[in-house]
């Protein structure tokens, strides 16, 4: 870059001393993930100069940790949770099925994303389809409509103040 000269070695140390200085943040990071109450989890995967990767992360309304691992097994999942009791909402990719049913929230995006796929079927297929459109779309619009009202009205103390929500 700008004509200097690099060697692969140099480069090497560069990446040592990021790696070093960034070690105890990551640590942060991964133990806000880890002590949430709840927390997404999604994986990627993808290749690069034709070698498979997976790009792993967790994320809270505050942290987000992300890690490149060579696949989307189990173990990878499993090492990024840890030890933590959060109530974890992904999709429904094997990966995560050790977690106990009680702690595993499905990913209502991804669900909209399948109930699309359904009603161009026939029959049945396409009254579950359509029905679960349905679902979704109310709970996305009631979601909507707690952002901007009682989101608001929670916050604000109204809770706490025997006032009835707007």
């Amino acid at each position: 870059m700008f004509g200097a000269r690099i060697s692969a070695g140099t480069v090497d140390a560069i990446l040592a001393r990021v790696a070093e200085a960034l070690r105890d943040p990551d640590a942060d990071l991964l133990e806000g993930v880890r002590g949430a109450k709840a927390l997404n989890m999604d994986q990627t995967g993808w290749r690069t100069a034709g070698e498979r990767r997976a790009l792993w992360g967790a994320f809270t309304d505050r942290d987000a940790i992300v890690r490149v691992r060579a696949d989307r097994h189990e173990d990878h999942a499993r090492e990024l949770l840890g030890d933590t009791t959060a109530i974890v909402t992904s999709d429904r990719w094997w990966a995560y099925a050790h977690l106990a049913i009680k702690r595993r929230q499905v990913c209502w995006a991804h669900l909209r994303r399948d109930f699309k796929a359904h009603p161009d079927g026939l029959g049945t297929e396409k009254q579950f389809g359509e029905a679960g459109l349905r679902i979704c779309e109310q709970l996305f619009w009631s979601w909507e409509i707690y952002q901007h009202t009682l989101g608001r009205w929670f916050s604000s103390g109204g809770a706490s103040s025997g006032r009835p929500p707007p």
